[in-house]
């Protein structure tokens, strides 16, 4: 990403602001929102990691049994998170394309 100074600074705001606001704002202008829809369980989840003993129980679990519910909670939390975090990286460029090209057309429709 050398050659792309901010691009960065960019994503990691994105993956930051969705996963602390529970949705990807799309649109500054008109406030379209995209929510993501397992937020409340997500933030539920997230609650848990700050307590030691979670952490504790969970690399316990995950040697001894890693198909318990802590040890399979976990690994679906990672993975919507970081799935979350990769819409709110790509809705926010597409829409930004979309609403050029609809500006661009509107611009043309205006000149016939």
């Amino acid at each position: 990403m050398k050659g792309f100074p901010g691009v960065k600074t960019y994503q990691d705001y994105c993956r930051m602001d969705v996963m602390r606001k529970g949705y990807i704002l799309l649109s500054p202008v008109t406030r379209h929102k995209a929510y993501i829809y397992d937020f409340s369980e997500l933030s539920k989840i997230q609650e848990k990691f700050n307590d030691h003993e979670f952490w504790a129980y969970y690399d316990e679990m995950k040697k001894s049994d890693p198909n318990c519910e802590t040890v399979q909670e976990v690994k679906r939390y990672f993975k919507r998170k970081s799935a979350s975090e990769k819409q709110a990286i790509n809705y926010r460029k597409q829409n930004a394309a979309i609403n050029r090209n609809i500006y661009r057309k509107l611009g043309e429709l205006q000149e016939n």
